[in-house]
């Protein structure tokens, strides 16, 4: 939606975020800050095509001298009385709405981190938490102005390319009002993504591939469809060794630290405490 369809405005909205108190309170240190990128530079199957050269140089950081600077030079933007930019064509920038599900309470913080920031900056964001069913309709129907979602998520072998697909490809992703979109929710699109992602599902060429997923992170962080918040762990696994020991950890990797599937080799690992 106009004004968030420009990409200068979602740029000063990611420079305006404070993504290391996102993760000192919504993740409870459970995340790192965030970088401006698809690619998840510690993830172990992808970190090999993760650039920090192209994210010092396409991305971005807290910065909100920057998000300013963007408004005020870029977007000839000027502030209100009210604290709050206004277009020059008139249009004031908010009250947006960032929503996710009522209850999800790490998101909840996380989108009450992001309207502070922007609040802070002059780009009016109001958050709002409504019941599930009522946040899934808005994002399968793309009526929203900021929405929280996980792409692609879970521990697919398919990524990072599931991830790229997910969020930047427009095929067969219907238009706002014309039908439910199970991805890409901001209806983005750009010509040259649905060759890259072609390409990268039949080379073999592990150089040609790293420059594809390069090149897709590249027109992401140009064109700022979508803002990471944090990376959210998959599982979380926490263990208490009042009376059972033997859990695994980083010194005694008996099993993978999940609730299900190989995790259940824990059970017979575990001892109970001699008292």
């Amino acid at each position: 939606k106009y004004p968030l369809s420009l990409p200068a405005v979602r740029r000063a909205i990611a420079y305006a975020i404070d993504y290391a108190k996102i993760a000192e309170t919504a993740m409870s240190r459970y995340s790192v800050p965030v970088k401006s990128s698809i690619l998840i530079p510690d993830a172990a199957s992808e970190a090999k095509y993760y650039s920090e050269e192209d994210v010092k140089k396409y991305g971005w950081e807290y910065n909100p001298q920057k998000a300013v600077e963007i408004l005020a030079k870029e977007l000839g933007a000027k502030k209100g009385s009210d604290g709050i930019y206004v277009l020059p064509d008139g249009t004031r920038l908010g009250p947006f709405t960032a929503e996710c599900p009522y209850g999800w309470t790490d998101w909840m913080t996380s989108l009450e981190v992001v309207a502070q920031s922007c609040r802070a900056i002059g780009i009016d964001v109001q958050t709002k938490f409504p019941d599930t069913p009522v946040w899934t309709e808005h994002r399968d129907s793309g009526n929203f102005d900021l929405l929280m979602n996980t792409p692609a998520g879970g521990l697919s072998p398919a990524h990072p390319w599931l991830r790229f697909r997910d969020m930047l490809d427009s095929r067969g992703v219907p238009g706002v009002g014309e039908g439910t979109a199970y991805r890409n929710w901001g209806r983005y699109h750009n010509d040259k993504v649905a060759d890259l992602l072609d390409r990268a599902v039949v080379t073999d060429d592990e150089a040609e591939l790293t420059e594809i997923y390069r090149e897709l992170n590249r027109i992401f962080m140009q064109d700022v469809p979508s803002i990471p918040l944090e990376y959210r762990p998959s599982e979380f696994f926490e263990y208490n060794e009042t009376y059972w020991t033997g859990f695994p950890n980083a010194e005694n990797p008996v099993a993978p630290p999940v609730h299900n599937n190989a995790g259940i080799r824990v059970l017979f690992h575990i001892k109970p405490v001699k008292k």
